[in-house]
């Protein structure tokens, strides 16, 4: 909808190769490939387990982003993924006590 606005207005956008580039990145691995893995790591892992993948998610796409678009990484990106490498493994780490049910 975005797009056919832009055009109604007058707006054009020529896309040339850094934007088929970016656009190939945002549908493959940002997209399709991501919602295929996760729903495979539902099936393998269990949807508890595998709720935690979605917080590495914007590790990942910020890793492929360096790799493939040639983005820099910063110090608040590092930062930031460490935070959330360090949340999921407190987050693992800590395992809730069992409760111990008496019938009488």
């Amino acid at each position: 909808p975005l797009y056919l606005w832009e055009l109604f207005s007058g707006e054009r956008s020529a896309l040339h190769a850094n934007g088929l580039m970016a656009l190939a990145y945002v549908a493959g691995p940002g997209g399709a490939l991501m919602y295929y893995l996760y729903n495979r790591s539902v099936e393998t892992l269990g949807a508890g387990r595998a709720s935690m993948l979605l917080y590495l998610q914007t590790v990942f796409v910020a890793v492929l982003a360096y790799l493939f678009l040639g983005e820099s990484l910063h110090d608040y990106d590092l930062a930031g993924a460490a935070f959330i490498v360090a949340g999921l493994l407190l987050a693992t780490a800590i395992k809730p006590r069992q409760r111990t049910v008496h019938v009488a």
